[in-house]
């Protein structure tokens, strides 16, 4: 069985009873994605990059019209890119190329949770469902969100914290 305890610094142990997996996956289920991605980012050039940040703001505003807060933090995010910011989304992507947790999911026996996006372009939440529930003994369920995005704990916050809620009180019963 799979330990699922933290050691912490005072030698107490955090033991986690379940696990949700927001907007997440375990193993990008195209295995060229990220290199794709990654490859496309090293050779797109900057005025392109940032016109596709201007075009990802303009969707937000029409998608998200009546969330103002989420509006901000998009435009901030647009707006604040730099080169810097390229360079580490390129680093994570090769994380994700090299991360594997799959073996780690085949033997999870907490109750799995996933919740996603509908709006998402870079997580296929079909096939993350698919695989979870094949795959993944503690696998309990999960929710796609229609309106929310990649990110949907930040495009659906208050939605998702029920839902989290109630996931939470489900497992503790």
């Amino acid at each position: 069985m799979l330990d699922m305890g933290i050691q912490a610094n005072d030698d107490s142990c955090f033991n986690a009873e379940g696990l949700v997996l927001a907007g997440g996956f375990v193993k990008h289920p195209w295995k060229w994605g990220p290199g794709v991605l990654r490859r496309i980012s090293q050779v797109v050039p900057t005025p392109l990059y940032r016109a596709g940040l201007i075009t990802f703001g303009s969707l937000a505003c029409l998608y998200y019209h009546n969330q103002p807060e989420l509006l901000r933090s998009i435009n901030e995010f647009t707006e604040r890119r730099t080169e810097l910011d390229r360079q580490a989304m390129r680093h994570r992507l090769t994380l994700l190329d090299r991360f594997d947790p799959r073996e780690i999911a085949r033997q999870i026996r907490l109750p799995v949770y996933y919740l996603g996006g509908l709006a998402d372009p870079l997580v296929p939440w079909f096939q993350v469902k698919h695989w979870l529930r094949r795959n993944c003994p503690g696998y309990k369920g999960g929710r796609i969100l229609w309106w929310a995005g990649h990110n949907v704990l930040h495009t659906s916050p208050a939605y998702a914290a029920a839902l989290l809620l109630q996931w939470m009180k489900m497992s503790l019963s």
